[in-house]
This record gives structure tokens, C-alpha cells and sequence, in this order.
């Protein structure tokens, strides 16, 4: 194996996890606007915790798990950030209707 090999695959992975993210994030606001018609709370401690736990124990190894939880937790930051943007008439958008 050469250096332009392993990259050649981290760049396959990486857009991967990149179209992953979007999804992740359209499912963030969609929740997000669900949370706001609902009257609750962007932030569930207990759903992050769980989030956390789950994919850390998921990686494997002492390292890496520590190397995911950190990941995740800016992957759960910026679902919060997404979640707080909900604006009125979002709902529509998310039923499916347009104006």
C-alpha cells in the first residue's frame, strides 16, 4: 500500500460520511420542528447521553472511542444549532407541503 492508495480510500469514506451528515441534519430539523409545534425543549440530555454511549461502545478500541464520543459530540452541537433555527412555517416544509 502507497500514500495516494490509503488517501484515495479516506476520500471515499469521507463522502460517505459526508451525504450521512446531510441526512442526519435534514432529520435534525425536521425533529427540530416537531420539538418547536410540541413545545419541547431542543436539548434531551438522556437521548445525547444515549447517542454518546452507543456509538463510542459501536467504535471498538480505548482510543477510538474516545475519538468518536468527541465527534459526536460536535455532530450533536450542530444538530442543536440546526434544531434552534426552526423558524414558523417550517411544519409545512416538513409535511411535505409547499406554499
Amino acid at each position: 500500500m502507497n500514500l495516494r492508495h490509503l488517501r484515495d480510500q479516506i476520500d471515499l469514506i469521507d463522502n460517505d460520511i459526508a451525504a450521512l451528515l446531510a441526512k442526519r441534519a435534514r432529520l435534525a430539523r425536521k425533529i427540530g420542528v416537531l420539538k418547536n409545534c410540541c413545545g419541547l425543549p431542543v436539548r434531551d440530555p438522556d437521548r445525547e447521553i444515549e447517542i454518546l454511549e452507543r456509538t463510542s461502545v459501536a467504535s471498538g478500541n480505548a482510543d477510538t472511542r474516545m475519538t468518536i464520543r468527541r465527534i459526536f459530540e460536535r455532530v450533536l452541537d450542530e444538530s442543536r444549532r440546526i434544531q434552534t433555527k426552526v423558524r414558523p412555517g417550517d411544519q409545512d416544509h416538513v409535511r411535505g407541503k409547499t406554499r
